[in-house]
Parts: structure tokens; C-alpha cells; sequence
């Protein structure tokens, strides 16, 4: 086996003058800053466009999940925290091992997700792409639609920004030390977690340190059927300290840690396979520096980190073999935003390079496996985008970013693969009056093959083989978007507060990487095997909305999709579409204690072939959940929590095993 290559950087010589030209371009001027509006309150600050703004500025689609709902969710899983936003589905759960989030009919390698600035890139069917407790996240930041004019390979379906928890968060104003003690139960499989978190901050130093343990039996079906292997043994930890030794300059060290140890299937997303005793083991280590001066030409954000997820699956009968796949992570992602203006029109500027490599490793009884080869690929992107404020209605966006994608099997006998793609972005917000505002954006993203896409080998299943396609061209996509946003203060009374926002869009996407079985009598070289190939031309058409309503002590979220997706080669749908859905939630605040519930509607998707290795069709379902939060005292917090109250029996899409029943979820929680 070849020693692993040093990062190509003839590549980051080739491109990083591009990035260094637009920080001198963006240094020699200046500007005033932009004075806060104090008519807006409640305002959420995202950073997904790589630059903190409120989120009425963005152009594109944004969700953020924050530390409150994460909480009243209950969160223990990734499918907790996105159930209840238009055009993202959970798909391929209750395994923990196998879940994944699909945005607009988009998953499995197509979202771009990054924790703590560290992108997770593990790429292999029937398993998930990252693992992480939701009790050591602050919030989560989801756009909805291609994004690769900044993050690159991946981002045709979206990005999930996730950001763990931070001292400066976690302790209240005025404190320097605190923690939380929680204990958690769930009735249907029987579960129980508990977290244990430690904050303190002296100076300029602060550390948060936060330890989850979750361990539970199987779930069982509205129809009392046991959900065999969804059992789990989880351990998440989390260490992040973070130092300003000026009030311009900030660094944050993190560490995390997510262990599972819990027998399953070869096949963790389907009711049937071999039986293994799998370790699911991920770690992640990332520092962050940022400098925000007064200076208007300089906002840096650095992140250098390292992360490695291992799937080790052990046997639990004779004759199996012992299998252990891993793809470890390292990289670097710096960006630059200057203020400037020219003439009567203001300019936010943000260049940046992205330099990052992968290593996947496959071992098969200690020998190395060709069903998950041993390869690596390395990265290099900048990239660039600019916010024009033509006029005080009229604001235009324009980004562009360059990937160098170098790809190399461990083997001699495989060909090392080179790709460049060039993603370009283009959108523009305009108020139309003081309560409505149109957007309208064209983004361009890719999807270069995974590794194992490239040159996976050897056997599938008995009498058939896996065969290498280093031809794969990746998978690009244009996204055409139109949206209507009304925003809204004093609608029914002097305290409400109203915001819609409606989207419309046309996904169209070439060279869609799909995995082909052949097999039969057919006489034609490839019979009897499995290969992934390019299939042609796809389009994914949709419509979200989303209403947000408060009133006094009321909150009303009114929120649906509608996806329609086809290969437009072959005259058939895209089986990864999820079905319609529409959902309502009502909350209601009595003093300390807060009462809610929901109910989402999700009909069925019969557009799918339904062969043995597709999609199958999912009849149509409804959920009811009711949920409370009760601030007993100062330091005392009860939550509890029933999903499923009618006790359904359902499969989400693109899942093969059913959904939980009913269960009702208790915590309790201490803060000193």
C-alpha cells in the first residue's frame, strides 16, 4: 500500500492568489457601519451565507433550531430536530447508526453537514453521515437548496450547520460558574438518558464540559411489533474552551466524542440482514480563531480541524467476517468579510479558501476491502461572494467559487481521478413596501463521486459483484428560486407578531449518481453486478410554506411542501421524493409553564418503481404530539412529552422499517 501523498498544494498555489487578490480589492476602502434597526426585535442572527445577518436578510431559505426547541423537542436524534420544517425529511431511522436528513428529495452524500466549522463526509449506503447527541448542541442552522458557491462538493440538496454548546451561552449574565443535571425517560423502548454539564469562565478563559449517557431497548410499531436492533447504547461527551484575549480576537478549542455500542444489521436501514455487533465510534476536534475589529475591512473566520467516524461490525455467528470502514477528515476553511462602499452603493465582501482531505479506510478480517477500498481525496476551493445595497429596497447578491477535486485509490492498478467545477450564485431581495418583500436566486452546486462510488469492489451479496466506475462524472445542479416574504407587526394586536414566507423552485440536476443491480439472462457485460453510473438529467420541483404567528402568549407555526421529482431521461419519478406534508403547532404560555402540540400530515408517495432494490410506496399518515415545559423554580425544570398519541403505525419515506408508536417522553432538569 503507498504511503498516503502530502496534500496537493501546486493546487492551493493555483488558486489561493484568487483569494488573496479579493482581500486586497477589499482593504484599501472603507464605510460606516450599518446603524442597528431598533424596530426589529426577536431578531435571529444567522451565519450560513458566512457572515453573520438577520434572518430576514437572507435570500435563501434558512431554519434555525435553537437551544429552546431543542429542549422542548426532547431531542435524541437528528430526525428530532428537523421533523417540523418544510422540504427536510428523516429518512432511513429509527437506527441511529443509519439516519439521514433528506432536503428536497436530496440525501445520502447531497448535504453539505458541518459541526463546529468540521465537515462530516462519510459517504457509504445503508449508514448514516455523522452521529451527535442533540444535548450538546446550542442550535442548528439548515439552508434549504444547492449552496456549492460556499460549500462546495455536496451542497446540491442543502447544508446543516450544527454549533455545540459555549460557556459564554451557557452561563446566565453575571455568572462564573454553573451547570445542569438532566435525567430523561421514554416509554416505549424503555430508555433512559442522563446528562451531566459544567461551565465555568474566569478572565478571558472560558470551558464548558458536557457528558450524555442514553441506553435503551428496542421500539415497537403502533401495532406493538418489536422494531428489532433499534436498541442502543449511546456515550456522547464534549470539552470546548474558548479564550479573547483582546475584545477583537477569539479562539475556541473543541473536542467531541459519540460512541454506540448495539447490535444491528449489515444493512442498518432495512428490516432484514446479517446480524453484527457494530461500534459506532466518531470523534472531532476543531479550533476556531475569529477577529471582528472595529475596522470594517477585516471580520476573519478560521476553523483547522480534524473529525473520524468508524463503523467496526463484528460478528455474532460463524463464518462471518469482521468488517471495520472509516473515513477520517482534515482540513482547513478561512473566510474574510470587509465593509466597504462605492459610490452611493454599499458592498459586504466575503473571500475565503477551503483546503480539506479524506481517507477512507476498509479492512475485512484485518485484510483490506474492496467493498470500501482504501483511497483518499483532496480539496482546494475558494471562493467569493458579494451583497450590493443597490438601493434602500433593492439588495443584489453574486457569488462564485473554484474546486480542485483530486481523487487516488490505494491500489496501483486504479487511475487517479481529477475534476474542477465552478459554482456560481446569483439573487436579489426586494422590499416592496414595509411589510413585503419578493427574493429571487439562481445557485449553481455539485456533488463530485464519493470515494466508494469510485472504486468500490468485490462482492455485493452472493452472485454478485461490485464494479469500480472511475468514469463517474459528478452530479451538478441549477436551482431557480422565487419567494414572497410578509412580515408584520401589530396584525391583531399591539404585541403580535406575523411572518410568512412562501418559496417556489426548479431543481435541475445532470449526471445523477445512482447505484445500478443488474442481473438476469440479459447478455450484456455487466450482468450479475452492481456499479453506481451517471443516469442523466433529474428535475425536483416544489413549494414551502412557512407561518409564524405570536400574540401575546400564543405562538402559531403553520408550515408545508410540496416535492415533484422526475428523471426527465427516462419518463419515471425520482423515488427519493418525499410526499406532501402539512403540519400546525399551537403554544401557549401560562406563567412558568408552557403547553403545546402539534399535528403534521404527511401523504402518500406512490411515485416510486417499487422493485426489490428501490423505493417502496408509503401510505399516508398523521401525527399528533403534545408536549409541556414547566419552570418548577429558579433551578428546577420539568419537561414531558407524548409523540404519536393516536398510536400510528407508519414508515417515513425512503425508510423501509416502521416509525415508534406512541411515546411519552419525561425529563427533568436541575441548573445550579
Amino acid at each position: 500500500m503507498p504511503a498516503c501523498r502530502p496534500l496537493r498544494f501546486e493546487s492551493v498555489s493555483r488558486l489561493l492568489p484568487l483569494a488573496l487578490l479579493g482581500l486586497l480589492l477589499a482593504m484599501p476602502v472603507s464605510a460606516e457601519q450599518d446603524e442597528a434597526d431598533d424596530t426589529v426585535v426577536d431578531t435571529i442572527l444567522v451565519t450560513l451565507t458566512r457572515v453573520p445577518q438577520p434572518e430576514q436578510q437572507v435570500i435563501a431559505p434558512v431554519h434555525v433550531v435553537g437551544r429552546e426547541d431543542i429542549e422542548l423537542r426532547q431531542a435524541g436524534s437528528l430526525a428530532d430536530l428537523i421533523d417540523t420544517i418544510p422540504g427536510l425529511t428523516p429518512t432511513q431511522g429509527p437506527r441511529p447508526e443509519a439516519l439521514l436528513p433528506n432536503i428536497r428529495g436530496l440525501g445520502e452524500g447531497r448535504v453539505v453537514m458541518r459541526v463546529d466549522g468540521a465537515r462530516q463526509n462519510m459517504a457509504i449506503r445503508h449508514r448514516a453521515q455523522t452521529l451527535i447527541d442533540p444535548v450538546l448542541l446550542e442550535r442548528v442552522e439548515i439552508l434549504r437548496g444547492p449552496a456549492s458557491s460556499l460549500y462546495g462538493s455536496g451542497a446540491t440538496g442543502g447544508v446543516m450547520l450544527f454549533e455545540t454548546l459555549g460557556a459564554e451561552g451557557f452561563l446566565e449574565p453575571g455568572r462564573d460558574f454553573g451547570g445542569r443535571v438532566g435525567l430523561g425517560y421514554q416509554s416505549n423502548n424503555d430508555a433512559w438518558s442522563g446528562t451531566a454539564t459544567l461551565a465555568g469562565r474566569s478572565g478571558n478563559f472560558g470551558l464548558i464540559t458536557s457528558l450524555g449517557l442514553r441506553q435503551s431497548d428496542d421500539y415497537s410499531d403502533g401495532d406493538g411489533n418489536t422494531l428489532e436492533f433499534t436498541e442502543s447504547e449511546i456515550t456522547s461527551g464534549l470539552l470546548k474552551g474558548n479564550w479573547q484575549p483582546h475584545p477583537d480576537h477569539a479562539l475556541s478549542l473543541t473536542y467531541l466524542g459519540f460512541v454506540d455500542d448495539s447490535p444491528s444489521l449489515t444493512t442498518a436501514d432495512r428490516p432484514a440482514g446479517e446480524i453484527i455487533d457494530r461500534s459506532t465510534r466518531q470523534q472531532s476536534t476543531s479550533l476556531r480563531y475569529k477577529l471582528d475589529p472595529t475596522d470594517d475591512r477585516i471580520m476573519l473566520d478560521a476553523v483547522v480541524y480534524w473529525n473520524k467516524l468508524i463503523f467496526d461490525e463484528r460478528p455474532v455467528s460463524h463464518g462471518q467476517a469482521r468488517a471495520e470502514n472509516s473515513l477520517s477528515t482534515v482540513g482547513m476553511d478561512l473566510a474574510n468579510t470587509s465593509r466597504f462602499a462605492t459610490s452611493a452603493i454599499d458592498h459586504t465582501l466575503t473571500v475565503g479558501v477551503e483546503l480539506y482531505r479524506d481517507i477512507q479506510r476498509g479492512l475485512r478480517d484485518g485484510a483490506p476491502a474492496p467493498q470500501f477500498r482504501g483511497s483518499r481525496r483532496e480539496t482546494v476551493g475558494v471562493f467569493a461572494q458579494n451583497r450590493a445595497e443597490l438601493t434602500e429596497r433593492l439588495d443584489l447578491v453574486l457569488g462564485l467559487r473554484h474546486d480542485d477535486i483530486d481523487s487516488q485509490a490505494d491500489e496501483a492498478d486504479l487511475p487517479t481521478i481529477s475534476s474542477s467545477n465552478t459554482s456560481l450564485q446569483g439573487g436579489a431581495l426586494f422590499d416592496l413596501s414595509e411589510h413585503w418583500a419578493v427574493t429571487a436566486s439562481f445557485n449553481e452546486a455539485f456533488r463530485a463521486p464519493a470515494l466508494r462510488e469510485l472504486y468500490i469492489g468485490g462482492q455485493h451479496f452472493p452472485g454478485n459483484q461490485y464494479v469500480p466506475n472511475p468514469d463517474l462524472k459528478p452530479e451538478s445542479a441549477r436551482n431557480y428560486e422565487l419567494g414572497l416574504r410578509f412580515e408584520q407587526r401589530g396584525v391583531m394586536a399591539a404585541d403580535d407578531r406575523l411572518r410568512a414566507r412562501l418559496a417556489v423552485f426548479r431543481n435541475d440536476i445532470d449526471d445523477f449518481i445512482e447505484q445500478r443491480v443488474r442481473g438476469g439472462d440479459a447478455p450484456e457485460p455487466l450482468t450479475d453486478t452492481t456499479r453506481f453510473d451517471n443516469v442523466g438529467k433529474a428535475r425536483i420541483e416544489g413549494i414551502e410554506l412557512e407561518l409564524h404567528w405570536r400574540i401575546g402568549d400564543y405562538r402559531t407555526d403553520l408550515f408545508g411542501s410540496r416535492l415533484r421529482g422526475d428523471d426527465r431521461e427516462l419518463g419515471i419519478p425520482l423515488e427519493s421524493i418525499p410526499g406532501d406534508r402539512i403540519g400546525l403547532r399551537v403554544e401557549r404560555i401560562f406563567n412558568d409553564l408552557l403547553i403545546g402540540g402539534q399535528v403534521i400530515h404527511t401523504a402518500a408517495q406512490d411515485r416510486v418503481l417499487g422493485d426489490m432494490h428501490g423505493a417502496q410506496p408509503t401510505p399516508s399518515y398523521t401525527l399528533l404530539d403534545a408536549y409541556l415545559a414547566w419552570d418548577v423554580s429558579d433551578d428546577w425544570r420539568m419537561l414531558a412529552r407524548v409523540d404519536n398519541l393516536t398510536d400510528q403505525t407508519y414508515r417515513s419515506h425512503l425508510t423501509l422499517i416502521n416509525q415508534p408508536g406512541r411515546n411519552a417522553r419525561l425529563g427533568l432538569a436541575y441548573r445550579f
